[in-house]
């Protein structure tokens, strides 16, 4: 997490070195998705409202000189960005792919336009950590190794990974879909504002929950109507308990880690 930050305190900074690229996706924001797949490096990605999609990557040191006059060969296409990605838009969505390992020394920052969709695929050992911050629509993420940090989201959000921390701060929670979080020996801190509502499933198999939301008791009357017949955890600590009387189903689950549950300030 160390250098994820640092990392975002160097975007900050106007760096000469730093190289963009931006593009303008075609059809309604709200109905496309941004896929990113093939990137193994600290990657921040910001809403905004421009409408564009746009790039910053420092650090990138691109082809070595021995190459002068080639390109590289890739499976996932070549690099049409000349930071070290490839980027085209089929139908609805919109493919960010690495092309080549020399993109493993940059560090990218992408903003989006907020209320698109995002997939990321960061399933491998290789991969570093991934802060979002600011988005407005569905948000789904496969990690291993590189934690996963949310900031002013509202969701929906699909979010796993096998050994990393998960932390997320909501504005709001979105009524649209189901939400997911899963670690399997990482921590699970998920901060909430107190009004929103929900049906919730914490499970912790060796780990704890703590909370200071109001959450109904399992046993009061709305709450077993909901769960009845449902599926439940068993084992280590567990509840499915109703938030201000229920409303979009909240899974959050880990085996060895705790979970955190907390009201915004």
């Amino acid at each position: 997490m160390k250098k994820l930050i640092i990392a975002l305190l160097a975007f900050t900074i106007l760096d000469a070195s730093a190289q963009e690229f931006s593009l303008k996706p075609k059809g309604k924001i709200s109905e496309l998705t941004v896929e990113i797949q093939n990137l193994f490096s600290d990657l921040v990605i910001e809403g905004n409202t421009s409408g564009e999609i746009r790039i910053e990557a420092e650090d990138y040191e691109g082809a070595p000189e021995k190459a002068k006059g080639l390109r590289p060969l890739s499976a996932t296409g070549p690099d049409n960005t000349g930071i070290g990605l490839n980027i085209n838009q089929s139908g609805n969505t919109v493919t960010i792919s690495g092309t080549y390992r020399n993109r493993d020394n940059a560090d990218y920052h992408i903003t989006v336009p907020e209320n698109i969709k995002l997939k990321i695929d960061y399933g491998s050992f290789r991969s570093d950590d991934i802060l979002i911050r600011g988005m407005s629509n569905e948000v789904e993420i496969k990690s291993q190794v590189g934690d996963l940090m949310f900031e002013n989201v509202t969701g929906p959000i699909i979010a796993s990974t096998l050994s990393s921390d998960i932390r997320v701060v909501f504005t709001a929670l979105n009524q649209s879909s189901p939400t997911s979080i899963t670690s399997i020996s990482g921590d699970i801190d998920i901060t909430l504002p107190d009004s929103s509502k929900g049906n919730f499933r914490l499970s912790s198999t060796s780990g704890e929950i703590y909370t200071d939301l109001d959450f109904e008791t399992v046993d009061t009357k709305e709450s077993k109507e909901y769960w009845r017949g449902k599926r439940q955890f068993w084992g280590g600590t567990s509840a499915n308990t109703l938030l201000n009387g229920g409303g979009v189903e909240f899974t959050v689950k880990s085996v060895s880690g705790d979970i955190f549950m907390r009201k915004a300030d």
